[in-house]
C-alpha cells in the first residue's frame, strides 16, 4: 500500500514540476503569480499538502534580500559544487575542486 501511495504523490510532484515550468517559463509567471494559481486550485478540488506547500514556496521571500530563493546562475555554481557527484556505477565521486 505504501507503494502506491509513494507512486501518486510522485506523479503529483512530477505534475506541479511541469506545471511550474509552463508557469516560468512558459508564460513568464513571477512567483507570486504563480502563488495565486496554486493557491486557487487548493481551496478546490484538487486541495492537498502538495499544493499547500508548493503556494507557500512560491510566496517565501528570502529577508536578507527581499527577493525569492532560486537556484540563478550566481548560486548555481556554489550550490552545484557542494553536491556530491554519482558515477553510474552509483559510487561517490569527489566532484570539482
Amino acid at each position: 500500500m505504501k507503494m502506491v501511495h509513494n507512486g501518486i504523490e510522485y506523479a503529483i510532484m512530477q505534475a506541479l514540476a511541469e506545471t511550474y515550468d509552463i508557469m516560468k517559463r512558459g508564460l513568464s509567471m513571477r512567483p507570486e503569480e504563480m502563488a495565486e494559481v496554486f493557491g486557487e486550485w487548493n481551496q478546490g478540488g484538487l486541495s492537498g499538502y502538495l499544493l499547500e506547500i508548493t503556494e507557500k514556496i512560491l510566496r517565501y521571500t528570502d529577508p536578507e534580500t527581499g527577493g525569492h530563493s532560486r537556484a540563478d546562475d550566481e548560486h548555481r555554481p556554489r550550490i552545484c559544487g557542494r553536491l556530491p557527484h554519482r558515477s553510474p556505477s552509483g559510487k561517490l565521486n569527489p566532484g570539482p575542486a
